[in-house]
């Protein structure tokens, strides 16, 4: 399936591998779980709809198409990551340990381009 693929995350699945959960192009919403979503490359993935996931191929919802993948083939095709527009647009004053959302920004900016969701041109709720 040609797609780019979409997967929110937080902090502690952010690199996961192994068969992951995706949406694609067809989704409008994505699921309310994660801090921040991975856009990954528009290619050709292989992966399956897994019987029971009632949301697949329905223009909805965040487990619609499972992909096998290494931590590092999920790093190396990341197009952007999409962050809320509360993290962009934080106060600039002094937070607790762990808590500034410009760490957060500039930790993820490592792995690719971090945009704030009013800055990306898809019409794809990411329900931060």
């Amino acid at each position: 399936m040609k797609t780019k693929l979409y997967r929110k995350v937080g902090s502690e699945n952010f690199l996961n591998e192994g068969e992951l959960c995706f949406s694609t192009d067809n989704s409008v919403s994505l699921s309310p779980h994660g801090e921040f979503c991975l856009v990954l490359e528009e290619k050709e993935y292989k992966g399956r709809y897994t019987e029971g996931d009632t949301d697949a191929k329905k223009n909805f919802g965040y487990d619609e198409l499972r992909v096998e993948m290494t931590r590092d083939e999920l790093i190396s095709n990341i197009n952007c990551i999409v962050v809320p527009n509360e993290w962009a647009d934080a106060p600039d004053i002094e937070y607790a340990e762990g808590e500034d959302p410009f760490d957060w920004i500039e930790n993820l900016e490592s792995y690719g381009t971090v945009i704030a969701e009013r800055d990306y041109n898809e019409k794809i709720d990411f329900n931060f």
